[in-house]
């Protein structure tokens, strides 16, 4: 091989692996599906249109939309995704909980619970730099229990629902500026 194929194969190799780089990088950031627009106080309402809610409200104490550990909670945009690491990485092999009813088989919709189902019970609230995210037992939903709380924790009492943990951030960046809630409490 001479000095110059050499060159060609080596440039070759460098540009094959910045680009495989930029495609199997993913997105960094967290998505919560179909976000309706600001009502006219800036907040963003649920999906599934109930009262809106911030990220101070589900932090202040006392507040009836605080997030506790024990509480349930579901999605507050149409979908949430929940993790297997407290990180975004969305690549072609992101941290998606994949286990029973949160695996799909489609790449795409993997650990995702939509509006109106319940994600899981709040186990610990975990301060990571500027983010909450909340770890949950997700043993009803991943074996298909998640309509409404009192079958959840029926289903989560029985014997064979172990203890699978899933992690959820508890708000997302909005592309104007500004956070929006993305689980909120069950009531």
């Amino acid at each position: 091989m001479t000095k110059k194929q050499k060159i060609y194969l080596g440039v070759g190799l460098v540009a094959l692996g910045l680009f495989l780089a930029i495609v199997l990088r993913g997105d960094d950031k967290e998505e919560s599906g179909k976000k309706k627009p600001p009502n006219e106080d800036g907040e963003t309402p649920p999906a599934d249109n109930s009262e809106p809610q911030t990220v101070e409200e589900q932090n202040e104490v006392g507040n009836p939309n605080e997030i506790l550990i024990g509480d349930l909670i579901a999605p507050y945009g149409e979908f949430t995704q929940v993790r297997e690491t407290m990180s975004i990485e969305n690549g072609m092999f992101g941290n998606q909980y994949e286990e029973g009813d949160l695996d799909d088989w489609g790449w795409s919709d993997d650990g995702k619970v939509y509006s109106g189902n319940i994600i899981g019970k709040v186990t610990n609230i975990i301060p990571v730099g500027n983010d909450i995210w909340y770890s949950v037992d997700v043993c009803a939903i991943v074996n298909g229990v998640y309509d409404t709380a009192a079958n959840v924790l029926q289903e989560m009492a029985q014997d064979n629902c172990d203890a699978d943990v899933g992690y959820v951030i508890q708000s997302i960046q909005l592309e104007g500026g500004g956070v929006m809630p993305n689980v909120k409490k069950v009531v």
